[in-house]
């Protein structure tokens, strides 16, 4: 026996839907609970030619389980000067519990709607085993952030069908217990985001063009696999996806087929990118720093730079989405 919670019907025609759903509760005992509004702990909005998804009753629930309704908030989700640390002793049971759990409910976020705390639970997830009292503050403040930005959501527009990505890294992460880079990537197609990571790499990059050009792989494989789910869909694009960097020399190396000795040691799994390349599945797009949107992926940022990000990225709250509505 199947049970299942929700399932959403998507359709260009009406009729369609219609028809699918006559099948499926001639098949199933079912309810038509009509128009979406919610699927999976997500909210949806439908604005004229808009849909905005949130969090932010998921984000209530998860606040006032932990204590922090009503607590000061913060205006990022992770502290630009902070250097987590192993720590030294073991962790008290019920300490390390609720730090699991903490990071559990948060990452669900993650997942969903909320790319702009994705840097933190990836570093925060490197201390899952025994995390720190530092990791639980920085858990706290995480939960901080969350408490002043539970609205906050991502708003899809109608007119835009041109896939785009953006790739970064972070060369020797020092929030990183074996320091290695972490590497960052968001694709967006309608004005909005529609697929992010932010990892820490497999492998120990020697300089910052290497871990760059290990970045570059991971975004060409995701702009691969959305390409083909986008083809499916009915979306075929002869033209190859833009994927952004900011490296000169990882750009460089991942154009150039010639092995230099200071490169020849990268595995060859990451040349990837070359291949997808040369074939016309992507191209790689030179764009200053500065413009990186995924800079923040790979990151702590200060106030003011995380502020420019989260605006970058397209993330918006419910209250100024309404706003602009009326």
């Amino acid at each position: 026996m199947l049970y299942v919670d929700d399932i959403a019907l998507f359709a260009k025609d009406f009729n369609a839907i219609a028809a699918a759903r006559t099948q499926l509760m001639q098949a199933y005992k079912m309810r038509d609970l009509g128009e979406l509004r919610a699927f999976i702990g997500v909210q949806v909005v439908r604005l004229r030619d808009k849909v905005f998804i949130h969090q932010e009753d998921y984000c209530r629930s998860i606040l006032e389980k932990y204590g922090f309704t009503g607590q000061k908030t913060v205006r990022t989700p992770f502290e630009d000067k902070v250097v987590l640390k192993p720590r030294e002793d073991q962790c008290p049971e019920t300490q390390l519990k609720k730090f699991q759990e903490m990071l559990g409910s948060a990452g669900w976020l993650v997942t969903q709607t909320r790319l702009d705390i994705a840097y933190a639970v990836n570093k925060l997830a490197q201390f899952n085993a025994n995390p720190s009292d530092l990791a639980q503050e920085c858990m706290n403040h995480l939960y901080r952030y969350l408490n002043g930005t539970m609205d906050l959501g991502i708003l899809f527009e109608k007119g835009s069908e041109i896939l785009e990505g953006y790739t970064d890294s972070n060369w020797g992460d020092p929030n990183s217990l074996d320091k290695r880079s972490t590497s960052g990537y968001v694709f967006t197609l309608a004005n909005a985001p529609i697929s992010w990571s932010s990892r820490k790499q497999r492998t120990t990059a020697t300089s910052t063009t290497e871990a760059e050009y290990i970045a570059q792989c991971n975004a060409t494989k995701e702009a691969v696999y959305l390409r083909q789910f986008l083809q499916e869909l009915g979306y075929h694009s002869e033209k190859p996806t833009i994927i952004h960097a900011d490296n000169t020399g990882a750009i460089a190396l991942a154009k150039n087929t010639v092995n230099h000795a200071r490169t020849r040691h990268i595995e060859f799994q990451y040349h990837y990118t070359r291949e997808k390349e040369a074939d016309g599945a992507i191209k790689l797009s030179y764009i200053p720093t500065v413009d990186m949107i995924a800079d923040g992926l790979t990151k702590p940022l200060n106030s003011v730079k995380f502020a420019k990000f989260r605006e970058q990225i397209g993330m918006k709250s419910l209250k100024d989405v309404m706003k602009d509505h009326i």
